[in-house]
């Protein structure tokens, strides 16, 4: 992406995306991508697969989709959920809320810095988060 609002989407194979300036949308399709949000408010679909996504810079929107995700929220007030999958949450600094219920298997959610939110199912295991409700 460039220094504007984009939309970028991958494809079926390993993709590589990277949001840039910008309030961005940032699509994942079925292969193991790497997906960098950058500055601004950004959205960022992970979809199936092993993805690694960053949230970087500003108060970010990251979903994980289907496959066992590594998920970096980075700085601002991020709202992460890890979707199905067995997923490793690092929601970074800020106030974040991380919405991991409902996936079905057993997600790590490390909260960071910040006052952090985690809506949970029991299975899930939780660190330096300051409220959290499991279900």
């Amino acid at each position: 992406g460039g220094s504007g609002n984009d939309i970028l989407g991958g494809g079926a194979g390993i993709d590589r995306l990277y949001g840039g300036y910008g309030n961005d949308v940032l699509h994942g399709q079925t292969g193991d991508d790497r997906i960098y949000g950058g500055f601004g408010d950004d959205t960022i679909f992970g979809n199936s697969g092993r993805d690694i996504l960053h949230g970087h810079e500003g108060d970010d929107r990251i979903s994980g989709g289907r496959g066992n995700d590594l998920i970096y929220g980075g700085t601002g007030d991020d709202l992460i959920m890890p979707d199905p999958g067995a997923d490793r949450v690092y929601a970074g600094s800020g106030n974040d809320i991380v919405r991991a219920m409902g996936g079905g298997k057993h997600d790590y959610i490390d909260c960071g810095r910040g006052y952090d939110r985690a809506y949970i199912d029991k299975g899930e295991r939780t660190r330096r988060c300051e409220k959290v409700r499991r279900r």
